[in-house]
């Protein structure tokens, strides 16, 4: 089978691959598929889906990789043999972590004593638009059908034990005890990290603190309600019949050409903030 971790920049899917690739036996993926931009963990090249899909036989061994598929939806459901995890947040958590992740890897937010009213303003020039895509992104996965599941972050992180059985019983894969509890213990958030940092190249600014509820440090209850209308107008995506035909649409010329979805905060058209009455405006 082809197991993926999946989810939204930041929600979770680096630490999510490492579960999976001690909870299944796997091959490596051939090197010619393996996207070596991402080290040790493996991950298909966005490019080469297809071809990975048409050739590789995963129907008699099994592979694992870390990916954010979305437009790939529709052609991943048209094979056999393929488990999809996709992993949820906290909203506001992952833009926090999305803000701060940006910064680490293109030095263009400044240092991580960033003034509080920096991401304040930084929420309302990128983060209404980020949260839509957020929300869009898990909701396609929820409905996907029997052959994706969709993990929690916190849950994970609070109590893993059942979210890595219910994995396990997802994939039809044995777990006994001491493998489970092998597992927990082998990545536990803060010793994951450092064995991560250490093995690959450029991992760097795919951790920080992980924390739950890390985003009552920087955002004000304005951006929390803005988050909770957003993910009220989008938690059904897609829903209307406008919505479901674009997104096929969509998925039909995107799929597997390397389309990244939920965009990077640097790769968002760049607003002047809204002020707090046309704010009010916009939502009316």
């Amino acid at each position: 089978m082809l197991v993926i971790s999946n989810g939204a920049m930041k929600s979770g899917s680096t630490w999510l691959s490492a579960i999976l690739l001690r909870l299944v036996d796997h091959k490596p993926l051939p090197a010619k598929f393996h996207d070596e931009r991402f080290g040790a963990v493996p991950t298909i090249k966005w490019e080469r889906l297809g071809e990975f899909l048409d050739t590789v036989d995963y129907a008699n061994d099994t592979y694992v990789t870390k990916n954010h598929f979305y437009y790939e939806r529709d052609l991943l459901a048209r094979y056999k043999n393929i488990y999809l995890i996709d992993i949820d947040r906290n909203l506001a958590d992952t833009l926090v972590s999305m803000f701060f992740h940006v910064k680490k890897k293109y030095s263009s937010w400044g240092t991580e004593d960033r003034r509080l009213d920096d991401i304040v303003d930084a929420y309302w020039r990128f983060g209404p638009d980020m949260t839509e895509d957020l929300v869009r992104y898990h909701a396609v996965w929820r409905t996907a059908g029997p052959w994706a599941h969709v993990s929690s972050y916190e849950r994970l992180k609070t109590d893993p034990a059942p979210q890595i059985t219910a994995i396990a019983k997802f994939l039809g894969v044995p777990l006994p005890a001491e493998k489970l509890q092998r597992i927990i213990e082998e990545t536990e958030f803060g010793s994951l990290s450092k064995t991560m940092l250490s093995a690959s190249e450029g991992i760097f600014a795919r951790f920080r603190k992980g924390e739950i509820g890390d985003h009552r440090n920087y955002f004000d209850e304005e951006i929390l309600e803005d988050i909770r209308r957003i993910e009220a107008d989008n938690i059904n995506y897609p829903a209307t019949a406008e919505e479901k035909a674009d997104f096929a649409r969509k998925c039909a010329e995107w799929g597997g050409r390397g389309h990244p979805f939920p965009r990077e905060p640097n790769s968002y058209q760049q607003s002047p903030p809204r002020m707090r009455s046309d704010r009010n405006k916009a939502t009316a």
